[in-house]
Parts: structure tokens; sequence; C-alpha cells
């Protein structure tokens, strides 16, 4: 899906299934289709990224919070996943209650 914000400012969403393959190339072609290149310096993505705040402090809350932070940890970055460079991706962080 593709919204004009604003002057050169676009807003592309592109979704994945849970178990699908993420490829954000067949999106990149897409767009250059409809006249929009997406390759280059002047193109910025953005990607939502969890921050685990911390509610209570019982002991089963504090397991699966630790549990959490070790698969984060050990997760590939957005970047390696979608093959973007890391220069080109601005982070939006979204506060998780736990």
């Amino acid at each position: 899906r593709a919204e004009k914000l604003s002057g050169g400012l676009v807003r592309i969403t592109a979704r994945f299934g849970f178990m699908e393959k993420i490829d954000i190339t067949p999106v990149v072609i897409g767009c250059s289709k409809h006249g929009l290149g997406l390759s280059g310096e002047n193109t910025t993505y953005f990607a939502a990224e969890p921050v685990i705040i911390e509610q209570s402090r019982g002991f089963f809350q504090a397991w699966r919070r630790s549990l959490f932070v070790v698969m984060k940890r050990n997760a590939r970055s957005i970047t390696a996943s979608l093959g973007i460079p890391a220069d080109a991706l601005a982070k939006l962080c979204i506060e998780v209650p736990w």
C-alpha cells in the first residue's frame, strides 16, 4: 500500500506473515513500477522496535521478561533480515509494558 503524505514523502506499507520469509526486493520492484525509486542515498526505511518497560516485580513476570530479552538479543537485526543498509534505517521505539 502506498500513501503520498506530502511533497517527496511517501509511506509504503508491506505486510508479511509469521512464517513467511521477509524479502523487501518485491516491494522495491513494485514501487519502481509505480514511479517510486527506492534505491540510493535519498531513501530512509523506518522500523518499529519494542522496548520493554517493567511494570511488576513478581517472579513469573521477571522470568518471562528475562526470556524475552534473551530472545530479542539473539534475533537477527532488521537490516540483516530485509537486506537494507544500516545507515538507511530509522528505528522507532515502541514501549511495551511488561
